[in-house]
């Protein structure tokens, strides 16, 4: 007998669509358990961020403690003894010092200056005028005092420049500045400010 042949649907009629496997979920209806499984493997490891995030801190804690500026000098204004100039617009000002290295390296002096802030009335005359001046070379110091006795009468050592301040060292000597104020304005300052500079190191700042 021949063997049958395929079976040829009626005319007109579609071809049945294959069924889906049953192991395999269509689109619309994805189970709980696979959404929840996928969100397991999507998910970033904990630990590892949590071993960065500590190496972090740690790192920030070392940065601030070794960038922090730390203090290099103590010290104190002793005296300001100011003399009255023959134009009676500008003082010649003693300036008594004294500070000590705290810190266990030596330090050299790079710069002395101060600065006044003036009374108000001279401060509103003319804002531009610089209150601000660095410490008379010490060659100088001499002609000053031949000029005004006065201003000799406190006389001590003088800071010289590029001086060598040992670990534990105290350092204690004058500078001498000129402001343009008379003796009054100079009397009713409203703050005065020394700076002593150092090479590589932040500077010293007292006030009065």
């Amino acid at each position: 007998m021949p063997e049958p042949g395929p079976t040829v649907p009626p005319s007109g009629a579609r071809p049945a669509a294959p069924k889906p496997p049953l192991n395999q979920p269509d689109a619309g209806h994805i189970p709980m358990t696979e959404e929840m499984d996928r969100a397991r493997w999507t998910l970033p490891p904990v630990m590892p961020l949590i071993i960065a995030a500590v190496i972090v801190a740690v790192a920030l804690a070392i940065y601030s403690y070794h960038g922090r500026t730390r203090p290099t000098l103590q010290g104190q204004i002793l005296g300001v003894y100011a003399v009255e100039q023959s134009d009676k617009t500008s003082v010649l000002v003693n300036i008594q010092l004294s500070f000590k290295n705290i810190t266990d390296k030596p330090l050299w002096i790079r710069s002395l200056k101060a600065e006044i802030k003036p009374p108000a009335e001279v401060a509103s005359k003319d804002p531009m005028l610089p209150m601000e001046d660095e410490a008379a070379p010490v060659s100088d110091l001499e002609r000053y005092f031949q000029a005004y006795p006065q201003l000799k009468e406190h006389k001590i050592d003088p800071l010289r420049l590029e001086t060598r301040i040992d670990p534990g060292q105290t350092e204690q000597g004058m500078m001498i500045v000129t402001f343009p104020v008379n003796s009054d304005g100079f009397q009713r300052r409203r703050g005065l400010r020394v700076t002593v500079d150092l090479h590589d190191h932040p500077p010293l700042i007292l006030q009065q």
